[in-house]
C-alpha cells in the first residue's frame, strides 16, 4: 500500500535510522551471532562482510568463529575492485560474479538495502568499486519498479537518498508512535478559543489591508456563504477597518475567485449564497460539482463569445452579441450560478443581488446606437470583467484528497470525523499518508470530537497557549465557520437545558474565552445567557453588541439594536434592562434600541 503513496515521507530522524539499522544490521546487543551456524545466517542475510564488520556482529571469538566456517568452506573471501576485502556465504558467489551485469547489480543493491537505511549511489561505487553511473541506474530502476524511494531523508546528506520501502516504513511507524506522546486534552472551550485566534476574531490577532483580506478568505475559501454576511459578519471581524475596495482588489489582480460550490443545493437562480477561493485552488474546489444545466441560445452564445474573446465588459458583450446589457447581465449571472463564469469584482456579485431599474419610460432597455447621447444612468456599471472558469490541469483522486487535508488543517488545525466535511474514510487514509510523511500527528486532543484526531504540530503548541483572565468578549455570526458551537458542541442555557439555535446569519454568539457567554437570534432581538454566563460578562456583552454599530453603514447587519428578551422574558423589567439603559439604549415601550447614538435613558 505504501508505494501508491503520493505525500512525500518528509527528513528521518537520525536516532530512529540508526536504530532500525542496528536492529537489520544485527549490531544491535540481542541480534549478534553466539556461534558459527549464527555468523553464517548473518553474512547470507547481509552479504559481504569485512573482519571488522563481523567483529560489531558477534559476541563470541571473531577469529576463531570464520575460521571454523571456512574449514566447513561455508564461507569465502573476497577482493573487491575498491580494495574492500570482505567474507561472503559460499552459496553467494554466482551472485557476486555478476556484479557486472545490470541485472546482478539490481539483485546485490536490493538485497543491501533491505537491512540499512537511506544510502546514497557514491557510498555503493565505492564500496564495490563500481562506475557511479552504474549504481545510480541501477538505484534508479528499482525505484520506478517501486522497491526503492528516492529522497531527501536525512539532513547532512545533500545527495539523492535511496532506501528500501519495508525499511522506510518501519523508520516511519516508529517516527509516527514516537511523537505520539501523551498531551493534556484541549477542552471544547480551549479549542474554540483556539480558532477565534487563527481565524483573526480576537481583537489581539486581526489582520490589516488587502494581504490581510486574502488571509482571511484563504481559510474561508470553498466555503457558500451568504452574500451579505461576507461583508457585514466575517471580513470586517477579521480585518481591522476593512474596506470593500480591498476586496475588489484582490478580484481585479486576480488572487482570488468568486463561484458557488454546492451548485445541486436548490435553485441557484434565487440564491444569496457564495463562496470564495484562492484562484490557484478554484479548480480543484469545484471538482465533482453538478453538471452544468440546459442554457438557451442567448446564453450560450454569451458563454461562448467569452470563451472566445477573454474576460469581458458587460457591455463589450452586449456589442458583441446584439443583446441588451440587462440581458447580458441576466445570462451572465445564469452562468454565475452554475458555476461556469465570474465577475473580477465583489462589487459586481453585491449589484447582482440588488434588483434592476426600470426603464424611465417603464418598458424594457432599448439598445443605444453609436454615438447617442446615454443620459443621466440609473446607477453606476458594475466594476471589473467576466471571465469564464476554466478547467484547470485536473488533480488525481490522491492529490485533490491531499489538498481538501490540508485546506481543512489550515481552516481547524485539528482534523476529526465531525470537520471531515465528506467521506471520512477517503480523508482519513490521506491523513494517515500525511502523518507517516511527518505531515501531521495523530492522537486525542480535543474533548468532543471523535477519538481519532489529526492535528498539525504548530496547532497543538498554539492550542495549549493559556488564555489571559481579562480575555475579551467575541461577537461571531453563527454560520461563521470558525464557529462549532450548535453544530460540533452543544449549547446550553445557565440550567443546563439544551439550546437550539438555527444556523442563520440573523444570530450571532458572543464568546468569551473560547466559551459561549451569549446567544442573540434575530438580529440581537432575543438575548439568552448561556451555561458559561457570568454577571462580570455584561458590560462585555454590551460593548461587543454595541461595537456592530461602530461600523461604516454598509457593513451593519442592521441599521439599529433591538433587544426585546432576556432569557424567554421580556427586556423591560429584567436584571439587564438598566445596564442596557446606563450604556445609551433607548427604552422604547416593551423594547431597547441602540442605534450608535445615546438616546433617552427613561426608565419608564
Amino acid at each position: 500500500m505504501r508505494k501508491a503513496w503520493s505525500v512525500a515521507p518528509g527528513p528521518l530522524r537520525p536516532e530512529i535510522v540508526e536504530a532500525v539499522e542496528a536492529e537489520l544490521q544485527k549490531t544491535a546487543p540481542d541480534r549478534r551471532a553466539r556461534d558459527a551456524n549464527e555468523l553464517a545466517g548473518i553474512l547470507d542475510d547481509l552479504g559481504d562482510l569485512t573482519d571488522a564488520e563481523i567483529a560489531a556482529r558477534v559476541v563470541a571469538d571473531a577469529p576463531a568463529l570464520i575460521g571454523a566456517l571456512t574449514e566447513a568452506q561455508r564461507i569465502g573471501l573476497l577482493e573487491f575492485a575498491s580494495g574492500r576485502r570482505a567474507w561472503i556465504g559460499a552459496t553467494d558467489a554466482a551472485l557476486y560474479r555478476s556484479l557486472d551485469t545490470a541485472e546482478g547489480l539490481e539483485r546485490l543493491v536490493l538485497r543491501l538495502l533491505r537491512t540499512r537505511g537511506p544510502v546514497t549511489a557514491a557510498w555503493l561505487a565505492e564500496r564495490y568499486g563500481l562506475a557511479l553511473d552504474a549504481t545510480t541506474g541501477a538505484l534508479e530502476r528499482l525505484a520506478a519498479r517501486g522497491l526503492v524511494r528516492q529522497g531527501s531523508y536525512l539532513a547532512d546528506v545533500t545527495a539523492p537518498q535511496f532506501v528500501h520501502i519495508a525499511v522506510l516504513d518501519e523508520i516511519q511507524r516508529r517516527q509516527v508512535h514516537a511523537r505520539r506522546v501523551p498531551r493534556p486534552v484541549a477542552s471544547a472551550e480551549q479549542f474554540s478559543a483556539f480558532l477565534l485566534r487563527r481565524h483573526h476574531l480576537h481583537p489581539d490577532h486581526r489582520l490589516i489591508g488587502p494581504p490581510g483580506v486574502l488571509a482571511a478568505v484563504e481559510l474561508l475559501q470553498g466555503e457558500d456563504l451568504p452574500v451579505r454576511v461576507w461583508e457585514q459578519d466575517l471580513l470586517p471581524a477579521r480585518v481591522e477597518n476593512y474596506e470593500r475596495e480591498w476586496l475588489d482588489r484582490l478580484g481585479l489582480a486576480g488572487e482570488m475567485v468568486w463561484t458557488v460550490f454546492d451548485r445541486a443545493a436548490g435553485d441557484r437562480g434565487r440564491s444569496t449564497r457564495v463562496g470564495a477561493a484562492l484562484r490557484e485552488n478554484v479548480g480543484w474546489l469545484r471538482e465533482g460539482a453538478a453538471a452544468p444545466p440546459e442554457m438557451d441560445a442567448r446564453v450560450k452564445n454569451v458563454f461562448l463569445h467569452l470563451q472566445l474573446r477573454g474576460a469581458s465588459f458587460a457591455q463589450d458583450l452586449g456589442r458583441a452579441t446584439g443583446l441588451a446589457t440587462p440581458e447580458v447581465l441576466a445570462a451572465l449571472w445564469e452562468l454565475f450560478w452554475a458555476g461556469l463564469v465570474t465577475p473580477d469584482t465583489f462589487s459586481a456579485i453585491v449589484a447582482g443581488m440588488t434588483p434592476p431599474r426600470r426603464a424611465p419610460d417603464g418598458g424594457a432597455q432599448r439598445r443605444r446606437r453609436r454615438g447617442q447621447a446615454r443620459g443621466v444612468l440609473a446607477r453606476l456599471p458594475v466594476i471589473g470583467r467576466w471571465s469564464v472558469l476554466g478547467d484547470d490541469e485536473r488533480l488525481s483522486p490522491e492529490e485533490r484528497e491531499e489538498a481538501r487535508a490540508q485546506l481543512l488543517l489550515a481552516r481547524y488545525g485539528v482534523v476529526a470525523r465531525e470537520l471531515a466535511q465528506g467521506d471520512w474514510a477517503t480523508l482519513r487514509h490521506t491523513l494517515l499518508r500525511m502523518e507517516y510523511g511527518g505531515e501531521v500527528v495523530r492522537g486525542y486532543f480535543v474533548a468532543g470530537l471523535s477519538g481519532e484526531q489529526y492535528a498539525l504540530a504548530d496547532a497543538l503548541r498554539d492550542l495549549d497557549a493559556p488564555s489571559r483572565r481579562a480575555e475579551p468578549h467575541v461577537l461571531v455570526n453563527v454560520v461563521d465557520p470558525a464557529n462549532l458551537w450548535g453544530r460540533v458542541f452543544a449549547l446550553s442555557r445557565r440550567d443546563g437545558a439544551r439550546v437550539t439555535a438555527p444556523r442563520l446569519p440573523q444570530n450571532w454568539l458572543v464568546f468569551r474565552q473560547g466559551r459561549p457567554r451569549l446567544l442573540a437570534e434575530g438580529y440581537g432581538r432575543d438575548l439568552t445567557p448561556l451555561a458559561g454566563w457570568e454577571e462580570v460578562d455584561l458590560p462585555g456583552v454590551i460593548a461587543a453588541l454595541q461595537s456592530l454599530m461602530e461600523r461604516p453603514l454598509l457593513q451593519r447587519p442592521v441599521r439599529r439594536l433591538e433587544i426585546t428578551t432576556w432569557d424567554g422574558g421580556p427586556v423591560r423589567g429584567s436584571a439587564i434592562f438598566e445596564p442596557l439603559v446606563a450604556a445609551g439604549f433607548s427604552a422604547d415601550g416593551p423594547r431597547l434600541s441602540w442605534d450608535g447614538y445615546p438616546g433617552p435613558r427613561s426608565l419608564k
